[in-house]
């Protein structure tokens, strides 16, 4: 029997005999038999991703017992293999016994892997740690994620093809800004000055990854812009990021495929004028203000009054939420026998564009209109009570 066949019949032993092992109970004085167990096996475990993923069960299963295992067992595992153990991490925090963990050697265990390990696993375990809020009561491990943040080699990541790192990247920093109240400048200035956009565009590859990057990138951009303190921003290009030949790179979103993507971004611009709009006014004129942001949404889906209620009916997007908020506040702009002239005057004179953006607004009130009517009409096929939608669309009167 050659060795090649010693070594394919010994992992059959070993899957089998993880199998077995699962099956029976494990009590906490024998974890250190299954990092025992990894150290054996090791060349196995290896380079065969069945054997790995019976032993990562393995070890999630010792995680559920009232004793779990502690972070010294993971700083040992992380060592042996860094894969399985950022794996296990990612278990054991999103279980109950999360808030029993010591912040101050997760913070160490934080440290090494930042150190020696960039890599999806690693950023999937940040993402939990941010979602389940592990390190808001701790400033020194909150320093050591924005400067890891700020220290990510994104270049590597676009000029490797690792397109999905790089969105898993984006949306670790978006869970750590959601978490603050403000945000330092540090990292929008790294932003603007890493020339990742320009980078994404000289890519070789498909034209549709490259306007996906680029928008989750310039999205994000937005948030972190809305969360720095206003007077960090005074030495910062801002418009530099966001604007080509004086033109609005977001618009790229309204081109894009991805529904929920251009509502969730509208929603954000929304709640950033009702809180405070300045910061658009600054650094965006009127490209971000509401009513261009919703004319345009409508345009993207062509003035369609279907798809609309389609999205009132449902719960798989925001735009219920963003709907009912823009309504509000196209209600309270001005009084009502200026509304509908008013209202087209001022978009009309800071949209850049004239002809074709008169002849949208028009129809995005024509579609508002048709709105209220099929609203009326299909009232009693809302899962909810759409009567005040009904009353707010009426007080606008578009009719009028």
């Amino acid at each position: 029997m050659s060795n090649e066949e010693i070594f394919k019949n010994e992992q059959k032993d070993l899957i089998f005999y993880l199998n077995e092992y699962y099956k029976v109970s494990i009590p906490h004085e024998k974890s250190c038999d299954i990092l025992n167990l990894y150290k054996k096996y090791e060349p196995l475990i290896n380079t065969n991703k069945i054997i790995e993923y019976q032993f990562i069960k393995l070890l999630n299963k010792s995680l559920n017992y009232e004793k779990f295992i502690g972070l010294d067992f993971f700083e040992e595992l992380l060592e042996l293999n860094p894969s399985i153990c950022l794996k296990c991490l990612k278990t054991l925090i999103k279980s109950t016994k999360a808030k029993d963990l010591n912040t101050n050697e997760l913070m160490s265990l934080f440290k090494k892997l930042t150190d020696s390990y960039p890599s999806i696993d690693y950023l999937i375990f940040v993402k939990s740690i941010l979602k389940y809020n592990l390190i808001i009561k701790n400033e020194e491990f909150d320093e050591n994620l924005k400067l890891f943040f700020i220290n990510f080699d994104l270049k590597n990541l676009l000029e490797n093809h690792k397109f999905y790192v790089f969105s898993k990247y984006l949306k670790c920093v978006s869970l750590y800004v959601d978490n603050k109240k403000h945000f330092s400048k540090e990292l929008l200035e790294m932003f603007i000055k890493s020339g990742i956009i320009d980078k994404v565009e000289k890519l070789n590859c498909d034209e549709e990854i490259k306007e996906d990057l680029i928008v989750k990138f310039l999205i994000l951009s937005v948030e972190i812009l809305f969360k720095t303190k206003p007077d960090d921003l005074k030495d910062l290009n801002v418009k530099q990021l966001f604007y080509q030949n004086n033109k609005l790179r977001l618009y790229l979103i309204f081109s894009g495929k991805d529904d929920d993507l251009v509502i969730d971004f509208c929603l954000l611009c929304l709640k950033q004028e009702l809180i405070n709009s300045q910061v658009i006014e600054n650094y965006f004129d009127c490209d971000l203000s509401n009513d261009v942001l919703f004319t345009k949404l409508c345009a993207c889906i062509k003035f369609d009054y279907q798809v609309l209620i389609d999205w009132l009916i449902t719960n798989e997007t925001n735009f219920l939420e963003y709907f009912l908020k823009y309504l509000k506040t196209l209600n309270s702009k001005m009084s009502p026998e200026f509304k509908r002239q008013t209202i087209k005057k001022m978009l009309l004179e800071k949209e850049r564009s004239t002809k074709k953006f008169d002849d949208d607004f028009k129809k995005m009130l024509e579609l508002l209109k048709q709105i209220e009517t099929k609203m009326k009409a299909l009232k009693r096929s809302f899962p909810y009570n759409c009567a005040p939608l009904i009353r707010l669309l009426e007080s606008i009167n578009l009719s009028g």
